[in-house]
């Protein structure tokens, strides 16, 4: 799995929402609220609500963690792109390094948080290298800015 949060999440949705475990758990109530078969994949259902609720506490701590570092990649990505191509006004170079930085320190941040060994204090060497990443840009960004406005 190259990017293990939207991998992740969408590969144990799969894996723990079966088609059996979501009929044997919600197929009537489904059937009598909605009046169609309930579909695999437990949508809509974010890990915090009534599918997940039936889930075993493994599958479920893992199903959340899955959640969490795609919600992160979401969270972060909508400045990480402008911040990469406003850096390269100041440094072609400089961002695209910056930006595999982000890719690399990505992968460490979601590989760290789903080591269930060392817990989800792990993903902390990810996230200090997207953060230097992410001050090299802004000072790449910031020095781009000047040059032209001089």
């Amino acid at each position: 799995m190259f990017m293990p949060g939207i991998g992740g999440a969408i590969g144990l949705r799969l894996k723990y929402f079966t088609e059996e475990f979501m009929d044997a758990n919600f197929g009537e109530l489904h059937w009598k609220e909605i009046g169609r078969k309930i579909e695999k994949g437990g949508y809509p259902d974010q890990g915090n609500g009534i599918y997940a609720q039936k889930l075993p506490y493994d599958q479920w701590l893992k199903f959340n963690i899955a959640q969490r570092t795609h919600q992160h990649i979401l969270e972060m990505i909508g400045f990480q792109i402008p911040l990469v191509l406003l850096a390269a006004t100041g440094s072609g170079l400089a961002a695209a390094i910056c930006g595999w930085a982000l890719v690399i320190g990505r992968i460490v941040y979601t590989m760290g948080y789903l080591n269930e060994k060392k817990g989800p204090n792990a993903r902390q060497p990810g996230m200090v290298i997207m953060s230097i990443a992410a001050l090299v840009l802004v000072g790449f960004a910031i020095k781009g800015c000047i040059d032209m406005i001089l």
